[in-house]
């Protein structure tokens, strides 16, 4: 079942919705092509340079939703209800720390709060689902998107990758990327 979560991020209100396994389906189709655009324009600029097609970013959409326990979020602005401006996805990983992936923000809603609001608002959710850890990972390019991380207290774990991926003009470059871990507090209801 889909869940849609309207949250008031200053200065605007924004509908949050979570998807589980099997329901792609459910997003409407102007929403998903609104996402598709918003992943390919987050990560074609630099530091990733990125181009993916249509076809590639809904294999990724795909992807993420396959796989076991997978949830993908996506954010609109609530008197724009089709029109993406941000999304992730995220899953519990072997050892049960929940991993976020590809948290992707519209260049149009870069700098505004939405990143930072919005990942402060699935840190909340993710540990009420009893995670105590949560882990994601970015390309040691990205300052911008370490120094959010940093600020919502993510460290910097020593583990990298190097990752192949299809740069702007059809080179296929390396990149390292980092990984961040943060522990959350645990839930003191019980």
């Amino acid at each position: 079942m889909s869940v849609a979560t309207t949250i008031e991020l200053n200065p605007t209100a924004v509908t949050l919705q979570m998807l589980r396994v099997d329901q792609i389906d459910a997003v409407p189709s102007k929403m998903l092509k609104s996402a598709i655009k918003t992943y390919q324009e987050a990560f074609q600029k630099l530091p990733y340079e990125e181009l993916y097609s249509d076809d590639e970013t809904k294999s990724a959409y795909t992807y993420i939703l396959e796989h076991a326990k997978h949830d993908l979020y996506f954010t609109s602005l609530s008197d724009s209800p089709d029109e993406c401006i941000s999304f992730t996805g995220g899953f519990q990983a072997e050892d049960g720390t929940y991993f976020l992936e590809e948290l992707a923000v519209s260049p149009d809603h870069q700098r505004k709060g939405f990143g930072k609001q919005t990942l402060e608002y699935l840190l909340e959710r993710i540990g009420e689902r009893g995670y105590t850890k949560v882990e994601l990972r970015t390309t040691a390019r990205n300052i911008q998107a370490i120094n959010l991380y940093q600020s919502e207290g993510f460290h910097i774990d020593g583990r990298a990758e190097i990752v192949p991926h299809m740069g702007q003009g059809g080179q296929i470059t390396l990149d390292k990327r980092i990984i961040l871990s943060k522990t959350l507090k645990a839930d003191s209801s019980d």
